[in-house]
């Protein structure tokens, strides 16, 4: 199991090893990455896309990824006083944020989908997966007739 960083403002090398070099987007760092590992996710990650998001985990049943929101200046690696609510992904106009196969729990992110009068969708899991959503939230953004959640 490895600890893995991701935070949309992070200018390094993109390998997730520390705040510096974290991956700047979860998406990227779910799909570079292993069962069991544990992602932290700061506090101010505001990840946005003008496509569909496929959060795909690499986590398994006997050993599902650990995604967790925190503060990005607190303890390396977090502890529980560093949890937050606040990390956010985002897609914009008809965009739609699948939640797809894999084995997660998620701790604080909040998913926006869509934005205007456009249709978006937000899918959750697969018969052959499971999230766990703890203190996150759903929001569907997108106001068309075609929107669903």
């Amino acid at each position: 199991m490895a600890n893995v960083y991701v935070r949309s403002g992070a200018g390094g090398a993109g390998t997730g090893a520390d705040w510096a070099n974290a991956y700047v987007t979860l998406a990227a760092a779910l799909t570079a990455k292993s069962a069991g590992d544990v992602f932290y996710v700061s506090e101010d990650h505001a990840e946005t896309a003008a496509a569909l998001t496929t959060l795909t985990p690499p986590g398994t049943a006997a050993s599902p990824n650990l995604i967790y929101c925190v503060d990005h200046l607190g303890t390396v690696p977090p502890v529980s006083a560093d949890l937050r609510t606040t990390a956010t992904i985002t897609t914009t106009g008809t965009n739609g944020i699948t939640l797809g196969g894999g084995y997660a729990y998620v701790y604080g992110i909040i998913f926006n989908c869509g934005t205007g009068a456009g249709a978006a969708s937000l899918s959750l899991g697969s018969t052959t997966s499971w999230w766990s959503l703890n203190s996150c939230a759903l929001k569907l953004l997108a106001t068309g007739a075609g929107a669903f959640a």
